[in-house]
């Protein structure tokens, strides 16, 4: 029998059951609680990778809903706004001013280097903070 890991690689049963057991040991070098829930979510008996498959879909899909379920929204004008969007999109137009000016930096570099790497270090600390907040909030 044999359990189909990817379209294009095919693992026989035995050796899946080999490749949880070797993944069961290097759980040893995580902490007690990393270990216990990796444990928690793995399978006992060995299932099947379709199985094991379906069920990291369904948790996917699970924390994908409740990342939704509890995103900061704002209504407006009976509109319904997701922050996390907005901050998104904020610090791609950010991402661009920060190319421009690097590119635009390089043809004056003795007048235009001081400043724009002041408001350079400020555009980084800001966005540095909306990324981190937004990853510690929906990661």
């Amino acid at each position: 029998m044999a359990t189909t890991v990817s379209s294009s690689k095919q693992v026989p049963g035995n050796a899946n059951a080999r490749l949880w057991n070797a993944a069961r040991q290097k759980l040893a070098l995580l902490s007690p609680q990393d270990s216990k829930a990796i444990e928690k979510h793995a399978p006992s008996d060995h299932t099947s990778g379709e199985k094991i498959f379906e069920r990291l879909e369904q948790l996917v899909k699970e924390k994908e809903d409740l990342a939704k379920a509890e995103a900061w929204t704002l209504e407006l004008g009976g509109k319904k706004i997701v922050l996390r969007d907005i901050a998104s999109k904020t610090l791609a137009w950010v991402d661009q001013f920060k190319a421009v000016g690097d590119t635009i930096v390089q043809f004056d570099p003795v007048h235009a280097a001081l400043p724009w790497a002041a408001v350079r270090f400020l555009l980084e600390v800001n966005t540095f903070i909306l990324r981190l907040f937004s990853c510690v909030r929906y990661c």
